[in-house]
């Protein structure tokens, strides 16, 4: 599945290890797979609204935790 998120969206190395941390941790964590699937939609929506692939210092945990964080907060959870 890895592949195909970067093979289709052509995603930069930096935003693919960004989507794969998220995936990673919820995962560990048993979160469900309807809140893995949302994350991940949350995170391509960011790309398609900003320019990441210029950011040439994407933190990788950062913005990994950001989109948990929103996650978190849509979902109401603590």
């Amino acid at each position: 599945m890895k592949e195909l998120f970067n093979q289709e969206l052509q995603l930069t190395v930096a935003q693919g290890k960004v989507l794969n941390l998220i995936v990673s941790w919820l995962g560990q964590n048993n979160f469900s797979k309807e809140d893995q699937t949302k994350a991940k939609q949350i995170w391509l929506q960011y790309i398609n609204i900003t320019d990441t692939k210029k950011k040439t210092n994407l933190n990788i945990r950062i913005w990994a935790a950001a989109v948990i964080y929103i996650l978190g907060k849509q979902r109401g959870y603590a």
